[in-house]
């Protein structure tokens, strides 16, 4: 075979062998481009399905954040109606001082509910610490209310009772009064003078606020009472 035979056949097999190669090298990329394009469509995806989800849970602790703070709304607002029922049911508090409290309490769960709202209204992590500013204010101020009313309605009724003990004091002084024996007589007359002075410190712990204290100064001016009348009896039974 010739040198010029050889050529023209290793032409035709060069050719055949580069377009072959070709088809290959393309056939490649067409199989490669679609594995690629799906790669990075998966890889979107789950980056979309991990912003949903934290998305999903900020919102979650949101709603969880916003039904807590309007629970301890709620608690407050409670509180305060209870107190407003307490204040009403009172027999020994003037109408004029009713309506006083009243004011107060109503007042305080305006300014609460009007945060409830706000708090319901927001919609971020930031607008409900915005709508939380001034909250604890307004608790301490309804639970100053409350302590403020109760004291009072305290302070009340221990005045009536001081007013009671006084028209006591005046029926035992008459008591004491018609007692003969001297010794006797002026134990008593010592004992309801001391009970006179343990009345007007009740008034003044009263006024002051301190009502525990004042409860146990008229009860031990009573007691003091309660013995004069002992030795005022004594003496209408050996009369007898």
């Amino acid at each position: 075979m010739s040198k010029k035979i050889v050529k023209i056949m290793i032409v035709p097999i060069a050719v055949g062998l580069f377009l072959g190669l070709g088809t290959v090298m393309v056939r490649a990329q067409n199989s490669q481009a679609p594995t690629s394009s799906n790669g990075s469509l998966k890889k979107e995806a789950q980056q979309e399905n991990v912003q949903e989800k934290k998305a999903s849970l900020k919102q979650k602790n949101l709603e969880q954040a916003k039904e807590k703070v309007n629970a301890d709304i709620s608690r407050v607002i409670k509180k305060l109606n209870k107190t407003k029922d307490r204040v009403a049911a009172m027999p020994n508090i003037e109408n004029s001082l009713k309506t006083q409290l009243n004011l107060k309490i109503d007042e305080s769960i305006t300014k609460l509910n009007t945060r409830k709202t706000t708090v319901d209204a927001a919609t971020t992590k930031e607008e409900l610490q915005s709508a939380m500013e001034g909250f604890k204010t307004e608790v301490k101020e309804a639970k100053k209310i409350v302590k403020d009313i109760v004291e009072a309605i305290h302070k009340t009724h221990l005045q009536t009772v001081i007013t009671k003990m006084e028209t006591f004091i005046t029926k035992v002084e008459e008591r004491v009064a018609a007692i003969t024996d001297t010794s006797k007589k002026a134990e008593a007359e010592g004992l309801v003078l001391e009970a006179k002075t343990k009345l007007t410190n009740t008034k003044t712990l009263n006024d002051a606020g301190n009502i525990a204290e004042a409860r146990k100064t008229i009860k031990a001016a009573f007691r003091d009472l309660k013995s004069a009348l002992e030795l005022a009896n004594e003496k209408e039974g050996s009369n007898e």
